[in-house]
């Protein structure tokens, strides 16, 4: 194994595996834990996106007559974001539709009105 000191980068080093040396390249965090108002940046852009996808949802439904808390909403939206996480589908196409649309007729929204408000 090697590393730095045969002229890699920090980021960089190279590893044995199965009689062949392999280049392994490490993302670095020192950069950005350096600056902590770039964390603090990195943090609130992803807040405000979330925000703002329930804030999306929020107004489809509305458009097409729902009446949901905003609250409950959100927590229908985070459930189906996290299921999108683990889903095995390329790029969760489906999983979170469905999910969206079964979390919205749970709380008691028509689905002549979830199914549209989630596909807008």
């Amino acid at each position: 194994m090697s590393g730095p000191e045969d002229g890699t980068t920090p980021s960089e080093r190279t590893v044995e595996v199965a009689g062949h040396e392999v280049l392994v390249q490490a993302p670095e965090a020192k950069g950005w834990v350096r600056s902590p108002g770039d964390v603090i940046v990195l943090l609130f852009g992803s807040a405000l996106l979330t925000v703002s996808y329930i804030g999306a949802l929020w107004a489809s439904i509305e458009a097409f007559g729902g009446g949901l808390p905003i609250a409950g909403i959100a927590v229908v939206f985070l459930a189906g974001a996290s299921l999108a996480s683990a889903a095995t589908m390329p790029g969760g196409i489906g999983a979170v539709e469905v999910a969206l649309i079964a979390g919205l007729i749970a709380l008691g929204l028509a689905s002549a009105v979830a199914v549209p408000a989630v596909f807008l």
